[in-house]
């Protein structure tokens, strides 16, 4: 037994380490996860300082990893929240980083966001045309995962460009995906996106804008989701101010404004408190 050769105790030591290191790696992008899917639980529900909180927290697992492919997959996530949270830059920031992922379908889900982030700035014919290489080059890869998202920031893009019929065929791909998938995390402000573009295009899309606002209001309640009940409600209050019924508009937002606890320094409970502000409320 004692004629048995053992390996180098270096090397087994160095072995031990890279597991460890593997081992904590593979800790701290569970934690990641955890947090950042958390985040967008609770910015869904109604809580986005509270969602912000997680996001900070997972990206800041992410540094402590060292690890960049951690840090993409994590920030893959991050994307979607910071835009949630009308964050722009730091969803740019985000995009960004995943570009380090070598997978082709990160790297158009970056360049897709990064389009919307481009239009979102200022720039919308070069975003639209980023978005719309990218969008392309992602089905190709075989998946719409997302693409009701990625869709309705298309539509909206081109709605400020005023090419109302090509952003309309864009909502109705996304709900065509939605209705494909099952998915339906965004079917409500899929809705409202519709009817902000109907109301665009011509004032005398009034009812069918209502009714769109409406149907979005009626799936968020369904799902609990007061972020999308309050975008919905601040659109609908908008077109009931502009229709002479500012009384309704005015109660029906300060009751879902008022649900709200907290995220007033975040872009949506500003535009509500705005808009409620010059209602009386």
């Amino acid at each position: 037994m004692e004629s048995v050769v053992k390996p180098p105790t270096g090397l087994t030591q160095e072995r031990a380490g890279q597991l460890s290191q593997g081992r904590r790696i593979q800790q701290l992008l569970s934690q990641a996860h955890n947090r950042i899917v958390s985040a967008w639980t609770l910015w869904f529900l109604g809580y986005p300082d509270r969602a912000l909180e997680r996001l900070s927290i997972a990206i800041a697992l992410t540094q402590e990893s060292g690890s960049k492919r951690v840090e993409a997959a994590i920030r893959n996530t991050a994307i979607y929240i910071f835009d949630l949270l009308r964050e722009p830059e730091q969803m740019r920031e985000s995009a960004e980083a995943t570009m380090l992922s070598t997978g082709v379908g990160t790297r158009a889900e970056s360049e897709i966001s990064l389009g919307w982030a481009d239009a979102v700035a200022g720039d919308l014919e070069g975003g639209i045309a980023r978005m719309r290489r990218h969008l392309s080059e992602y089905r190709a890869s075989g998946t719409d995962l997302q693409c009701d998202y990625y869709l309705a920031w298309f539509a909206t893009a081109l709605g400020r460009l005023g090419r109302f019929d090509e952003a309309l065929h864009a909502v109705d791909e996304s709900f065509a995906i939605i209705e494909r998938g099952g998915a339906r995390y965004y079917e409500a402000e899929v809705h409202r996106v519709k009817g902000e573009l109907l109301l665009a295009q011509d004032a005398s899309n009034a009812a069918q804008a209502e009714q769109s606002f409406r149907t979005a209001i009626k799936i968020s309640r369904k799902q609990r989701a007061k972020s999308w009940e309050l975008r919905a409600t601040t659109s609908l209050a908008r077109l009931l101010r502009d229709t002479n019924r500012r009384d309704e508009a005015r109660a029906m937002l300060a009751d879902i404004y008022g649900w709200f606890t907290e995220g007033f320094d975040t872009a949506d409970l500003k535009d509500s408190k705005a808009l409620l502000d010059e209602l009386g409320g």
